[in-house]
């Protein structure tokens, strides 16, 4: 395969989202779809959306913001910071916003 049919596979690619593949043996084109990467943009959030509850569950139950981040560190293995546990708090409508 020559550069030029390389480049044209990948200007393909670039520009429609499928790879056109030449088979060596047949002169026909084999439209190759590949998987489409769907990522949300941005950074992403220190505590997931599947903890959510379980911060809820603990302040709830009384421990503070850095209390909550400790046990979702230990119990986890990630590393969020108290002020984390607090804005998932506030984004979930549990905090006044003149409460700290």
């Amino acid at each position: 395969m020559c550069a030029a049919t390389k480049t044209s596979e990948l200007y393909n690619y670039f520009t429609t989202g499928h790879f056109m593949k030449t088979d060596k043996n047949v002169e026909q084109t084999i439209d190759v779809e590949l998987p489409k990467k769907v990522r949300k943009a941005g950074r992403p959030r220190a505590i997931p959306m599947d903890l959510e509850a379980v911060v809820v569950a603990l302040y709830q139950r009384g421990y503070g913001y850095r209390a909550i981040a400790n046990i979702i560190r230990d119990e986890y293995r990630i590393n969020p910071h108290y002020s984390s546990v607090r804005q998932v708090l506030k984004r979930l409508g549990l905090l006044v916003s003149g409460q700290t």
